[in-house]
């Protein structure tokens, strides 16, 4: 039964209304929140991150792609093999949506994740007064008083740039089923709803569905020990919920050979975040809490107005915790269980590593993002507070509840301000739409190295999402993609094989993106694509080949060809003389891709290096390459095989242990091995490049190369 009306609202109040009035105030604080220029503009306008274009391709990719099996595989998404958008976050349901409506009220260039972030805003208000109403709240201001506070919350605000997990009002549906559930006589339909949304659930994110999940198992443990569902009941229960989730799991892919996950332990939660009020609007100096590099995947700052009305709460009960606790023992073991996921293997508090329990099981790695799960505890600290201080103190609750969602909503606004300086800062991605559309049009590969998988750099990752990005924007298929459980592979192979020594067919486009310099060097010489100078133009990130070229303008202005010559891109190198590598210098003008800077040397990135060498004559009989390089003695590094080779042929292949001391390398080759223009690519490869404790920015280094010699033959 509704309660009194308020004169401050003079609208129907019914537990209907409610619903919509939660809903108009999750798209009130959308349009707050976000510009109405980039909810109501183009896609571009929303796409400007990395994340967002990866979930923007793997829509329309699938979308506009013919039914395949399993039915979430996208083959135009790094083709031919293809992708499953599972595993790119591109939002399954309403990818299937978006397909079924394709040329009806959707198009490639639609605004997607505009859409649904509204809806994601939408549903955190509507879901904060159901979930409220399922667990007895009849009093309107409480109820409106939940969508205030979860539309305020920081974890919520702040998960912009990954879209699917901004569908959080999944979990509050969930805590709402969970205790109407809790009622006489509620549990068994409660967890048939709860069935319908596990499966919804598990369409959209994985680590939602876990969350919802677990709020179903809590309802289905509390429900058979207290003998509110009969055993048989609660079986067939438990085997529909598996049983449906497997076989939605088989049918879209989420069970096909992918490979693991990695991560986990780094993107953990961290317990202080939760307290700390981090960048927040009374405290925006305040560092974000991090140990590792990865724990804003566990951000859960509640909130300055959350916090305190907890602080109340516990005041309310005064220590009458007991009853609750023994009454919801099964939700609150299904929390703690998640909360050990989010803590991970490697327990911190702040700076302050308290447990570090070794490696993780490979398993584990499915949930890598493990800090998310904390979201269960923000939500239930959330509801707990809007049921107990109405409920201790009447309307005085209220009443404090109001003031402290006015706190909430000004402590919360420096994230919205946050969003608002990243959409004024970025118009759209950094590949101007109109040049690329126009060079992408009919092409049947864009082939983008280096490979998403072979790069450890985030500036050639995000540039390789970026084109990915626009070629999905015409559809023009990409042979390369995003993915959380990519397959292992020998980035040193698809390199060599991959981009030097290659024909490029007519309907193809390569896009080599990464270090300007030295992409120019090696694309526009021949020990690189054939035909380099005639086909390939440089742009502010690297270089695009094709053999047809489009006779506009705007194409021109962007795209600029290189007219130069080996001579002019490499400096002559005397036989006989010797240099140690150093990222200044000389040792510039000779490096390729797949290279790092160390403090001493440089080391080999991503399994695999190259040098371009121009000897300043090349004898009759042939030529000695000498490699000295150190294999690091760290921990992590394993004795790995590797091997050189000149021009892609493989001089020398050899297995080395790691060690404090330098080994040679001996190669001989004949003079026959160099190009036309006398140029050498000389390869150096080792398969197990490891990320070393305090690399910067999570470098991964391999070998360290310290002194190279090349010789004429005697």
């Amino acid at each position: 039964m509704a309660g009194p009306r308020p004169p401050f609202l003079p609208l129907p109040t019914t537990p209907r209304f409610c619903l919509l009035y939660g809903a108009l105030l999750g798209l009130l604080a959308c349009a707050l929140t976000f510009p109405l220029g980039a909810i109501f503009g183009p896609a571009d306008r929303f796409a400007f991150e990395p994340d967002q274009q990866q979930h923007l391709a793997a829509i329309r990719y699938f979308a506009w792609d013919d039914w395949r099996w399993p039915l979430f595989l996208a083959r135009p998404l790094g083709a031919p093999e293809g992708t499953n958008i599972v595993f790119t976050d591109g939002l399954p349901a309403f990818s299937l949506l978006v397909r079924l409506l394709r040329g009806i009220l959707f198009w490639p260039d639609s605004n997607f994740l505009a859409l649904w972030m509204v809806l994601c805003y939408a549903l955190q208000g509507l879901a904060a007064v159901a979930a409220l109403l399922l667990a007895g709240v009849r009093r309107v201001p409480v109820l409106l008083l939940g969508a205030v506070f979860a539309l305020a919350l920081p974890s919520f605000i702040l998960r912009f740039s990954h879209t699917p997990l901004c569908t959080q009002g999944l979990i509050l549906l969930g805590l709402g089923l969970y205790f109407r559930g809790r009622q006489p006589g509620q549990a068994a339909a409660m967890l048939e709803w709860g069935l319908l949304l596990c499966w919804l659930t598990l369409l959209i994110n994985a680590y939602l569905y876990v969350m919802v999940s677990a709020l179903f198992g809590a309802l289905w443990l509390a429900a058979l020990a207290e003998r509110a569902l009969k055993p048989l009941r609660a079986l067939l229960l438990l085997a529909l919920h598996l049983g449906v989730s497997l076989a939605i799991m088989w049918a879209g892919g989420f069970l096909a050979a992918e490979g693991a996950g990695v991560g986990f332990g780094l993107y953990s939660w961290n317990p202080l975040s939760l307290v700390l009020p981090q960048e927040s609007f009374f405290f925006p100096n305040a560092p974000m809490v991090d140990a590792t590099g990865g724990q804003y995947e566990g951000f859960s700052y509640l909130g300055l107005g959350l916090l305190l009305a907890l602080l109340a709460s516990l005041v309310a009960v005064r220590g009458r915790l007991w009853g609750p606790i023994r009454r919801h023992w099964a939700l609150l073991l299904a929390v703690l269980a998640l909360l050990l996921l989010a803590l991970s293997n490697k327990v911190y508090l702040g700076s302050w590593l308290l447990l570090d329990l070794g490696e993780a099981p490979g398993f584990l790695g499915a949930l890598r993002s493990s800090g998310r799960m904390v979201w269960i505890l923000v939500y239930l600290l959330l509801l707990a507070s809007l049921l107990t201080l109405p409920r201790r103190w009447g309307n005085a609750g209220v009443m404090l509840l109001v003031l402290l969602a006015a706190l909430q909503v000004l402590d919360s606004q420096s994230y919205r301000d946050n969003l608002g300086q990243r959409f004024a800062q970025h118009e759209g991605p950094v590949l101007p739409a109109a040049p690329w559309n126009a060079l992408m049009s009919e092409k049947a590969l864009v082939e983008i190295q280096p490979d998403f998988g072979c790069s450890r750099d985030e500036q050639a990752k995000a540039l390789v999402n970026t084109t990915v990005y626009r070629a999905s924007q015409i559809l023009a298929p990409s042979s390369t993609a995003y993915s959380a459980r990519p397959l292992p592979r020998s980035c040193s192979q698809i390199a060599s094989e991959g981009l030097f020594f290659r024909d490029l067919p007519a309907d193809h486009l390569l896009v080599v993106v990464g270090r300007q310099d030295n992409l120019v060097k090696l694309a526009l010489s021949s020990v690189g694509l054939r035909d380099a100078a005639d086909i390939c133009r440089q742009f502010k990130f690297g270089i695009a080949c094709s053999r047809t070229w489009p006779a506009l303008g705007l194409v021109d202005d962007y795209f600029k060809p290189v007219q130069t010559n080996a001579a002019q891109l490499f400096p002559a190198f005397h036989l006989g003389s010797s240099f140690r590598p150093s990222l200044k210098g000389e040792m510039a003008a000779l490096t390729g891709p797949g290279w790092g800077e160390g403090a001493q040397a440089i080391w080999t990135l991503n399994g695999s290096a190259w040098l371009v060498l121009r000897p300043d004559s090349l004898p009759l009989r042939g030529l000695q390459f000498v490699l000295q390089a150190v294999l690091p003695a760290a921990p992590g590094v394993e004795a790995q095989d590797l091997w050189i080779t000149v021009n892609g042929k493989e001089l020398g292949r050899w297995r080395q242990e790691p060690s404090d001391k330098p080994f040679r390398a001996v190669l001989r080759f004949a003079s026959g091995n160099a190009t036309s223009d006398g140029l050498l690519l000389i390869g150096i490869h080792n398969e197990k490049p490891v990320s070393l404790p305090g690399a910067t920015g999570g470098a991964t280094l391999g070998l360290r190369v310290e002194q190279v010699t090349l010789q004429a033959l005697p």
